[in-house]
């Protein structure tokens, strides 16, 4: 059986939230970050867990789902991820397309002409925690090595940096192109070929940017690794997560 972990809540928000539902479903106990030890569950990074993430053996990390997400998420509607040991699951794994047809009911058919290259870098929070400051320089110049196409830079719209959303800029994409960004699943679900360079989920290669990986067999194994509040609160993720089910 499955050790328990700490689950370790902020006060408030969704963090909160999920991590209540969690700690229902597995039978755990809420801690304070401050209490955080070495076999740890958390949502998130933010407000010190992801120091207590960091200080961890062994940890359960918690976030916004990779389909279906909800606007309401920060009162806890929608489905959420849960992965061990990472913060994204890499996609291996076979699996029916059950659980995917559900939460997108319709994918575009892959393709095959393009004007430009979009490159999604990570977003500020994430891109000081995992060190990545550099991942946006290194890449561009990477991918000019590979292609002469356009290179279209898109990131989460602010109040203070106005953007073009991300449906907008992948309307005459060739590819897509990040570290780790679910902005790769929206891509390939619009049927725009993606490539993610993180070691943790590593899929396609920079090098092959004109002939890029069609495969959305990975979108198969993440719909298997997020769950809704209900599915939490009651157990079911837990279950799946520690007997197999979306390993």
């Amino acid at each position: 059986m499955e050790k328990l972990p700490q689950v370790i809540a902020t006060e408030t928000g969704v963090n909160r939230i999920v991590c209540e539902n969690f700690a229902n479903g597995c039978g755990a106990s809420i801690y304070p970050c401050e209490e955080a030890g070495d076999n740890i569950a958390t949502f998130g990074i933010l407000r010190e867990t992801g120091e207590a993430i960091k200080n961890a053996k062994e940890f359960w990390y918690m976030d916004h789902a990779y389909f279906a997400r909800n606007k309401l998420a920060k009162w806890g509607r929608g489905y959420f991820r849960i992965v061990h040991n990472a913060f994204w699951h890499n996609g291996e794994g076979d699996y029916p397309s059950d659980r995917l047809e559900k939460a997108v009911p319709h994918m575009n058919e892959w393709r095959t002409n393009g004007e430009h290259i979009v490159v999604v870098p990570p977003s500020p929070s994430m891109s000081a925690f995992l060190s990545l400051e550099s991942w946006l320089d290194y890449t561009i110049e990477k991918i000019k090595k590979h292609t002469d196409r356009k290179i279209v830079i898109s990131r989460k719209p602010t109040k203070s940096s106005p953007q073009k959303p991300l449906k907008v800029v992948l309307k005459k994409a060739w590819a897509l192109v990040t570290d780790h960004s679910n902005a790769a699943m929206e891509a390939m679900i619009k049927g725009v070929p993606a490539i993610m360079t993180n070691p943790q989920r590593r899929f396609s290669c920079i090098e092959d940017i004109e002939n890029p990986l069609l495969d959305r067999t990975i979108l198969n194994t993440l719909a298997y690794q997020q769950w809704s509040l209900t599915e939490i609160h009651s157990g079911q993720a837990w279950s799946e997560l520690t007997q197999g089910v979306s390993k």
